[in-house]
């Protein structure tokens, strides 16, 4: 083996001296002679001190001390009788990876930061480009949160699924429409994402109707509208994790506005079911609606509008296999955290297991914009959080906070 790469030297010497005679220096020689060191690196990593008889040595050896090994390198590369000098690299360490940061875990009880949700009023490129960008700066590195971005209520048109937006006409956008919005804000929220942050961004709509009459032609809040929001999250989370993925920052689920005093139960659960029947293995809808009218403590005998029962509400909450909770919290005396607490404490007792809050929603921002009196994040969270925390049946964190406003109003 040292006789070889003795051979293998003296053989890149005579190269070299001769390559240096006829070019005398041109560029292309010397993008010659940085290829050949790249050989002679590699050749000589891990090669024995080279004694004088090996090699014909036109100067004196030279000793390096590199990465705590001592070798004698000898250079046979000669221009005008003057030594040439290269940067020889032995044993080079193989890299350290740059761990992924990772955020400080939360003291219990301390609310965690907040994003910005938003009211859409358009569908435009650009608009919903620089809107991911302004919410990655909320996103610290190592964090994990939620956006929900809400585009109104489900509606058709021309045999297409989609909804009524919140601009001046409630104009329809497609769910194509909406697609093309929602990549443009993942490729602004990746623009400028800090390191080892998370963003989970919710495609919202509602169970609204905008008549009284929830059996009329009008109420798209049904199960073919469902699948077609699956369907819809189902091509985002296959754009996401197509190269160059974007799984690790970013995940897309369905997100819906649920309201008992919006709609029937029926309707609202059909288009859960919906939902659930055509979802992707591992993708999920978020309820970031109300518990209209539910028992609180200073009405512990209230009842939900059109039907609605704690069932209900637990069903599309967190019954249905894909579904999630994110509750309003507004009332800043409490009554919104009650009536969450007490769906949850129902779970518990009636179906073996209390309901994990993935996150509060708040309406402060809304409130800055039209003028009203609302908890702040902070205070909405801490809300529900001390209440499921003072009963055994319904403890647990909750991880997430987000705070809506309209975004025609920013």
């Amino acid at each position: 083996m040292h006789r070889l790469a003795g051979n293998v030297r003296e053989l890149i010497r005579r190269f070299t001296g001769w390559l240096v005679g006829q070019l005398r220096w041109s560029g292309v020689a010397a993008v010659l002679l940085v290829a050949l060191i790249g050989v002679i690196r590699i050749i000589q990593a891990d090669v024995s001190p080279v004694s004088s008889t090996s090699v014909t040595v036109l100067t004196e050896p030279t000793i390096v001390q590199l990465q705590g090994f001592t070798r004698r390198v000898n250079l046979p590369l000669v221009y005008n009788q003057r030594p040439l000098v290269f940067p020889l690299v032995f044993n080079q360490p193989t890299p350290t990876p740059t761990p992924t940061p990772t955020a400080t875990p939360r003291p219990p009880g301390e609310p965690p930061p907040y994003t910005e949700s938003f009211y859409l009023h358009n569908t435009d490129y650009d608009y919903h480009y620089n809107l991911g960008r302004q919410v990655s700066e909320q996103v610290a590195a190592g964090q994990r949160a939620i956006v929900i971005l809400d585009y109104g209520q489900p509606w058709s048109e021309n045999n297409q699924w989609g909804t009524a937006i919140f601009d001046a006409n409630y104009s329809f956008r497609s769910t194509d429409q909406i697609f093309v919005a929602i990549q443009a804000f993942v490729r602004g929220f990746m623009s400028k994402k800090a390191p080892g942050s998370h963003l989970t961004v919710g495609v919202g709509t509602s169970n609204f109707v905008r008549s009284a009459n929830y059996y009329n032609e009008l109420n798209y809040v049904k199960r073919e509208h469902g699948v077609a929001w699956a369907q819809l999250v189902n091509r985002l989370n296959t754009w996401v994790a197509s190269p160059p993925t974007w799984e690790p920052s970013i995940k897309i689920a369905g997100a819906i506005d649920a309201e008992p005093g919006w709609n029937l139960p029926a309707n609202t659960r059909a288009w859960a079911d919906g939902f659930n029947s055509a979802i992707a293995s591992g993708a999920v809808y978020y309820n970031f609606g109300s518990c209209d009218s539910c028992p609180f403590d200073a009405c512990p005998r209230c009842r939900p509008p059109n039907g609605w029962t704690y069932e209900d509400i637990w069903y599309v909450s967190w019954g249905v296999r894909c579904a999630y909770s994110i509750p309003e919290i507004y009332l800043v005396r409490g009554a919104n955290a009650q009536q969450w607490y007490r769906v949850s404490r129902y779970a518990a007792t009636a179906h073996g297991q209390a309901i994990r809050f993935s996150a509060v929603m708040t309406q402060y921002g809304s409130c800055l914009q039209l003028g009203c009196t609302t908890n702040t994040p902070s205070q909405g969270w801490l809300q529900l959080y001390e209440l499921i925390n003072a009963d055994p049946l319904t403890v647990g964190d909750i991880p997430w906070s987000t705070d809506i406003k309209w975004a025609k109003y920013q």
